[in-house]
């Protein structure tokens, strides 16, 4: 019988080998010489091959638009994974590119930033008694608030007002009801709120500009131009834009794919490691036509399939998530889905995202003037990243625009 218990944000590497020693579980993972930048690397390389899965491919196939959160659902599954042991251990750590739990769990370390809120939440099914000690130290640095409640409609608003709240009202809903059976929730939401560092004025916006989608149709949308903002670099073929938020380092970057080619296509030859050293080679040429269009839109992506498939199939398939209750009680994955919001306009962009992964008891079944233009009149690709170490906060495509 399938148990859940939910994980907010948050992809992953496909399995390598699953006969490496099963590494030991320290009591608190998370020293305070850790960095998140241990890890960045392979939360970027886990959003890339995560958004080439099925449950994202398929939505693509079918010219839906599409944002997932890397980072929401590796914390998300870090911490989670600080309760389990074996062989599920040992072959999530191999799919997240990770050495230990320590070093995973060190993207926990990702916050005290102005623009965006990262909040982890537990909610246990009181059923099922309280938290091991052991596991709650462990995770420390999650922050994570542990609530104990009988799982009925009273806890299930409790919980989607927690998702309201932590992502300023992007995201309302999560569960539309609580399975009294499952054991727990583990929640993980990322907010992000950021100004651009280079404002759009009112000669820059054009009302009238055509975006013609992925299935052909032209549509009329509000398009920003600038010709002394951004920087530049291709990857792929694709003409990419980096254009910057005030604060916290981040960026907008924007994929433009070849004429004919999907962003789709395009996402699926990129790696990790191959748009992080893109990136820190964009460069500012001597004009650099852009345009952005306005656009807003919210997804969903159930990320379960896309997790076995990048290799974690032990998670599933066994029940080694033992050290997150107390009473010492066997729980699986039986479920994961991710809820993503972003809006884009002339001020700058607002994004939340929404991972759960939910628990249950037992196993789940299963030198002539460098003139560059970078016109988003037509699909591409976006991410939301960290400029220091190219890591994706947001990961989507735009293929239509409401």
């Amino acid at each position: 019988m399938k148990r859940t218990a939910s994980l907010l944000m948050i992809g992953i590497l496909l399995c390598a080998g699953c006969s490496r020693k099963v590494p030991e579980v320290p009591e608190v993972p998370v020293t305070e010489a850790a960095s998140y930048t241990e890890i960045a690397a392979s939360v970027t390389d886990f959003g890339f091959r995560w958004i080439q899965q099925n449950g994202c491919r398929s939505k693509l196939e079918g010219g839906e638009n599409v944002m997932i959160s890397p980072l929401s659902l590796y914390e998300d599954l870090a911490m989670a994974l600080n309760g389990a042991e074996g062989a599920t251990l040992a072959e999530a750590l191999t799919v997240m590119g990770a050495e230990d739990l320590s070093q995973m769990s060190a993207i926990s370390l990702y916050k005290g930033l102005k623009t965006v809120k990262i909040a982890n939440s537990i909610w246990v099914n009181e059923t099922y008694g309280p938290l091991d000690k052991d596991f709650r130290g462990r995770i420390q640095s999650f922050d994570a608030e542990a609530q104990s409640r009988p799982f009925n409609e009273k806890t299930c608003k409790e919980i989607n007002q927690w998702v309201d709240k932590k992502t300023d009202g992007m995201i309302k809903e999560l569960l539309k009801e609580l399975n009294p059976a499952s054991a727990m929730h583990l929640l993980n939401a990322v907010c992000f709120e950021g100004v651009w560092k280079t404002p759009y004025t009112e000669r820059d916006i054009d009302e009238e500009t055509i975006f013609t989608s992925q299935d052909g149709t032209e549509q009329k949308v509000t398009g920003l131009y600038s010709s002394t903002d951004g920087r530049y670099f291709s990857l792929q073929g694709a003409d990419c834009l980096v254009k910057d938020y005030q604060e916290d380092g981040l960026a907008f970057v924007a994929m433009l794919p070849e004429e004919g080619t999907s962003p789709l296509e395009l996402l699926g030859r990129i790696e990790g490691q191959q748009f992080t050293q893109a990136l820190k080679a964009a460069y500012s040429p001597d004009t650099l036509y852009t345009m952005i269009p306005e656009f807003k839109f919210d997804c969903t992506v159930d990320a379960a399939g896309d997790v076995q498939d990048m290799g974690m199939h032990s998670a599933f398939e066994q029940s080694e998530f033992t050290g997150i209750l107390e009473n010492k009680t066997a729980l699986g994955i039986s479920a994961i889905t991710q809820k993503t919001h972003i809006e884009l306009d002339r001020t700058g962009t607002k994004a939340a995202a929404v991972t759960d992964i939910e628990l249950t008891e037992g196993a789940a079944e299963d030198e002539e003037p460098d003139i560059r233009r970078v016109i988003l009149d037509r699909p591409f690709a976006f991410a939301i990243v960290d400029l220091e170490t190219g890591m994706p906060l947001f990961l989507g495509a735009v293929q239509s625009i409401e």
